[in-house]
């Protein structure tokens, strides 16, 4: 549960970080670069992470607001941390405070945002199959397999964010608060 909390505490931070730096032309350098790498057009890096070739434009150029889970898409698809596309010509990380930097590091080595919940619904004993892309997932189930939507895994992930939210709530009441 403790890892959970922490998860959403830095998935939020990184999200605000990652929307204020998108409009630095150095991350669309960056993406351009790992894009050139590949061999790949603009078009189909963008087929390949589902986006359009006008959007790969727009990240490229440094227009367009880059949303985290594509940050997340984009990283995974050149196979490297999204620490890296962050970086600028120097190898140093776009404005971000040490703290947040470490944060997201060690988020972005462990977990991504799309596997967290898998990975977790596993040592349940379930196991999730399926692409997202195609709009189902099947969630093989100790008593057997069943195909779920996308729609349905957001709900679980909110209500289980507004479940652990409420639980650490609980928790902080009846804590002792220490000043530092």
């Amino acid at each position: 549960m403790f890892f959970i909390g922490c998860a959403i505490n830095i998935i939020g931070r990184c999200l605000t970080l990652i929307n204020s730096l998108t409009n630095t032309i150095n991350i669309g350098k960056n993406i351009k670069h790992y894009r050139k790498l590949e061999g790949l057009t603009q078009k189909e890096f963008g087929a390949k992470i589902h986006k359009s070739e006008i959007s790969i434009r727009k990240y490229e150029s440094g227009k367009g607001n880059i949303p985290m889970s594509t940050f997340f898409d984009i990283a995974r698809s050149f196979n490297i941390n999204i620490v890296d596309l962050l970086r600028n010509e120097e190898g140093r990380i776009l404005g971000i405070e040490k703290d947040i930097y470490e944060d997201l590091r060690k988020f972005a080595t462990n977990v991504s945002t799309s596997n967290y919940l898998e990975q977790y619904i596993k040592t349940l004993g379930y196991e999730i199959d399926g692409d997202e892309s195609e709009g189902y997932l099947v969630i093989n189930a100790p008593g057997g397999t069943y195909e779920i939507t996308e729609k349905d895994i957001e709900e679980f992930t909110t209500t289980t964010k507004a479940f652990v939210l409420f639980k650490l709530q609980e928790i902080l009441k009846n804590s002792r608060k220490i000043d530092k």
